[in-house]
């Protein structure tokens, strides 16, 4: 997904946007390190990312998805690998009513081979 928006942010029209790179945490204790780790990442690449650690206090993935992303002109959203075949299905449903009220919504399904930093470290 880094990737991605790096890209598109190298086109004439997207040239100024602002790239949000956001991590949900289950709560405060677990933000600290988070947002240590996440700045660290932002800062050592190219892309210019902003670095936005969420404390989840209990909401759904759903609601902070939706309330983080409501002013956002494009969403980047990636996909897990369905558990089986079988599941595809519904797991497609679900991501479907996920995305219904979200702005322009991109789903990504990221490659577990590729080594971003390779691409996007700043040397």
């Amino acid at each position: 997904m880094l990737i991605l928006a790096y890209l598109l942010r190298t086109s004439w029209a997207w040239r100024n946007a602002e790239i949000c790179l956001k991590l949900v945490v289950p709560n405060t204790m677990a933000a600290e390190s988070a947002e240590q780790n996440l700045q660290g990442l932002t800062e050592s690449l190219r892309i210019g990312a902003v670095s936005q650690v969420i404390v989840a206090d209990g909401r759904s993935f759903d609601e902070i998805l939706l309330i983080s992303s409501q002013t956002a002109d494009l969403v980047l959203l990636g996909l897990a690998t369905p558990a089986s075949v079988d599941s595809f299905t519904d797991y497609y449903a679900k991501l479907q009513h996920r995305i219904t009220s979200l702005p322009n919504t991109l789903l990504v399904m990221a490659s577990e081979e590729l080594a971003f930093s390779d691409v996007l470290q700043k040397d």
